[in-house]
């Protein structure tokens, strides 16, 4: 694990919502969910799907008999009534679950029918919770929860049994109502019902999502006074977790008070034990008599003892304090579960975590596994992406790019581009010192002063929504390759399947001046390239590789293969195709031949590069217009080249061949087990008189 989780933050689930056969419902319909399918929605992996439709009902319903578990102690063997703790001695919040409301769906408004969403008088969600493995109706306990403390997402309903039954009256007691006979502080939860109150009968509502029902350890030991000793007051205590590299977590609970008399000494019993393999010690802290801060009392060296004797004296405890989550010095918080992650300034950066997407975390200086509380950002929009660039780090949202400033802790963030930003958390990156990030128009280098579109060359490949699906656009995925110069784009469909690549190659230290290539995988292959990185083997070699979804590593551009390789060993050709813009080339006969316009090609020249015999099949295409979808007339030659051969010049058909004012140049080869490359071409031509003269000679060439 990456951080110290502290005592009491440790979970136990429940249910994973994994299966909605077990669940039995009323007034509602129930389906799976998992994070593998486009489209679905869940919280950590699986979720339960709840529609409400045509069953005219004011509320609907699920239940299911649980694992038993405690919602006051850990249970066990020492589950006896002196062990036992009463009602107030509870730890607060031990039973939580995720429930997602969709847009549009948690009330009515001037943009819904009154048909749609929850009921604003009385609770929205009610949970109960019973002693009975049957039902829940005879003894519960009810937790509601209102329209006004839920949010359209991801809410995180928890059960408090702190302060006795809900609805009970008694201080900070939550609301809610007991019906029957329930006592958790000696009981177990058999059974679970959710249920949800609509606005009306004919309400309706659709895509509910239910994830994670879990429940979270004590994390607080128990004192109780015994024999003489040197210590009197009234005492409390917190314990850390300590991993095997010397990593702290923050302090657990307090205990429950104790008070020791005259030169007594205390007995600690259920010292918490942590379920992490890396928790390999446990740290005890103790406030001096009558006080409030817990300072360091003893180690225990191990993660298996639950028992330890204080007779220490106030005078003899350490001056440390115990860390302490949202402290301002000493808050060794765990990472987030956040899925964009950066080291910059021997500061870890992260962002991306599902339940606050607008929120930058950073770390501790030079403490990678400590995030304090208070060591966060709030953004104007989800953030999307970080990368380095000349002069720092870059945060990009959906709509601006921001730039950190200063040094730990005292970072800041200043919005320097607003109007546009990254589309996806791996659809940005650095490129010779040079940040690039795609949205939604393109890619765009960015070295903290101005962007500059790159892409704007093949504008027409991401308005193709054949060729980038919007819907999925935040899948695409990067890479660069410091080897080859080259910036790889991955794009999904509609499918969610990679099958289009673009890749901008550009001179060395010159990103800004680049030329692009759109590669797809052969689909008999079914290759699907789900992620890409650059290593540096032991040779000192760079090698580009991408994990297929069929669980396998691929190497591309690999020197030693001529051909696509699937995981069978099957062989593929590599289809090469190139094409040149249409270029208006007639100006530049102009003075041998005395016109400007018409163009028409007589040989065409192709030197290559290659070691084995190979076939290149060039074609002429002309036209009388830069944007003309099919060309006016078109030649095909087929250029076949011995081994070790370079240059072949051959005659273009007169027939088919009409003149014109642009011509456009393609190149093919499609064999198997060739290696080939195109290092220059030519055409040749006779100008003849054209449509109009042509005197813009500086703007004609592309």
């Amino acid at each position: 694990n990456w951080g110290v989780e502290a005592p009491g933050g440790a979970s136990t689930v429940i249910d994973a919502f994994s299966d909605q056969s077990l669940w039995t419902a009323s007034f509602c319909t129930l389906a799976d969910q998992t994070n593998a399918t486009t489209g679905h929605i869940t919280w950590d992996g699986d979720a339960m799907k709840v529609d409400a439709v045509f069953y005219q009902r004011g509320n609907f319903s699920f239940e299911k008999e649980t694992e038993p578990f405690y919602a006051h102690i850990d249970g066990g063997t020492d589950l006896i009534p002196e062990n036992v703790r009463l009602t107030p001695e509870a730890i607060p919040d031990r039973v939580a679950v995720q429930v997602y409301i969709p847009r549009g769906t948690l009330t009515a408004s001037l943009t819904n029918p009154t048909n749609t969403g929850f009921r604003t008088a009385g609770p929205a969600i009610s949970v109960y919770v019973s002693p009975d493995s049957a039902t829940t109706k005879n003894n519960n306990w009810q937790f509601d929860f209102s329209n006004g403390n839920l949010f359209e997402g991801w809410n995180k309903l928890q059960l408090d049994f702190t302060a006795g039954a809900p609805g009970s009256g008694q201080p900070n007691s939550p609301p809610g109502q007991q019906t029957g006979f329930f006592y958790p502080e000696t009981m177990a939860v058999l059974r679970t019902r959710f249920e949800f109150y609509l606005t009306t009968a004919s309400t309706t509502v659709n895509n509910i999502r239910m994830d994670r029902y879990e429940h979270f350890d004590e994390g607080a030991l128990v004192a109780s006074p015994s024999g003489s000793g040197s210590i009197t007051g009234v005492y409390s205590y917190k314990v850390v977790y300590v991993s095997k590299y010397g990593q702290l977590s923050n302090a657990g609970p307090k205990s429950v008070d104790v008070t020791a008399a005259s030169h007594g000494q205390i007995d600690l019993t259920r010292i918490p034990v942590s379920a992490d393999s890396q928790v390999v010690a446990r740290r005890i802290y103790r406030t001096v008599g009558n006080g409030s801060v817990w300072l360091f009392l003893t180690t225990v060296l191990d993660n298996v003892s639950t028992t330890y004797t204080d007779s220490t004296a106030d005078g003899s405890l350490s001056n440390e304090t115990a860390p302490q989550a949202g402290d301002f010095s000493d808050d060794n918080f765990v990472p987030p579960k956040a899925g964009i992650v950066k080291v910059w300034k021997k500061t870890v950066f992260m962002a991306g975590d599902p339940a606050n997407p607008y929120t930058l975390y950073f770390s501790e200086d030079n403490e990678p596994e400590s995030f304090p509380l208070i060591n966060t950002f709030e953004l104007d929009g989800k953030i999307t992406a970080m990368y380095e660039s000349y002069a720092g780090l870059v945060v990009e949202t959906e709509t601006g790019k921001w730039q950190v400033i200063g040094d730990n802790p005292d970072y800041s963030l200043d919005k320097i581009v607003a109007g546009m930003g990254c589309v996806g958390r791996r659809a940005a990156g650095t490129a010779r010192l040079i940040g690039y990030a795609v949205d939604r128009d393109g890619m765009r280098l960015f070295d903290m002063s101005e962007t500059k579109k790159i892409s704007e060359p093949i504008r027409d490949k991401y308005d193709n929504t054949s060729t980038i699906n919007k819907a999925n656009i935040e899948l695409i995925h990067t890479v660069h390759s410091k080897s080859k110069n080259l910036i790889m784009q991955f794009n999904p469909d509609s499918s969610g399947e990679y099958t289009s690549i673009f890749a901008y190659q550009y001179p060395i230290d010159q990103v800004e001046t680049g030329y692009w290539t759109e590669i797809k995988t052969p689909s008999a292959a079914n290759l699907n390239f789900l992620d890409a990185t650059e290593i540096e083997d032991a040779n000192g070699d760079f090698q580009i590789l991408v994990g297929g979804d069929d669980g396998m590593i691929y190497r591309l551009f690999d020197d030693s293969s001529k051909n696509w390789v699937d995981a069978a060993g099957t062989t593929y050709a590599i289809d090469t195709k190139l094409q040149t813009p249409y270029i208006r080339p007639g100006f530049m006969g102009a003075e041998v031949e005395g016109a400007t316009g018409r163009v028409h090609p007589i040989k065409l020249e192709l030197t290559v590069g290659n070691d084995d015999a190979c076939i290149w099949t060039g074609t002429v295409d002309i036209a009388n217009g830069i944007d003309q979808t099919l060309a006016t007339s078109s030649s095909a030659l087929t250029m076949q080249f011995g081994a070790n051969n370079s240059t072949i010049r051959q005659s273009v058909p007169n027939s088919g061949t009409t003149p014109g004012e642009y011509v456009r140049l393609k190149f093919v080869n499609a064999e198997k087990d060739v290696y080939t490359k195109i290092s220059s071409c030519r055409i040749y031509y006779h100008v003849g008189p054209g449509k109009f003269e042509v005197l813009d000679v500086d703007n004609v060439v592309s």
